[in-house]
């Protein structure tokens, strides 16, 4: 089993299950969105998550790459994506981990 790690720097940071990794979409010029169901269980609810990362611009196709084969090759069970800080990132492209987001 394997785990993505996120970290905004500003007292949000979360481990999912890579497994639950839905999709990894562009969503717009500098942005790429990593969508896991489920993302959490709040409240007795099953939420799904939404991670936002910052990239360079016109690089999202290459970091969306990246982070293919980071997932699909990493060995570990722990993947570091975005850690804000210490600035570790699973692509060269990644400027920071923008959002971690639950939603119902």
């Amino acid at each position: 089993m394997k785990f993505l790690f996120f970290d905004t720097a500003s007292d949000d940071t979360g481990i999912f299950n890579a497994d639950n990794l839905q999709m990894i979409d562009q969503n717009g010029d500098g942005t790429v969105l990593m969508v896991f169901t489920p993302g959490g269980i709040s409240a007795g609810n099953t939420k799904s998550a939404t991670v936002t990362l910052n990239v360079t611009s016109g690089k999202e196709m290459d970091c969306l790459r990246d982070l293919a084969r980071s997932i699909a090759h990493g060995r570990g069970a722990l993947i570091t994506i975005a850690d804000d800080t210490n600035s570790i990132y699973a692509s060269q492209h990644i400027t920071s981990c923008g959002a971690i987001a639950l939603t119902a």
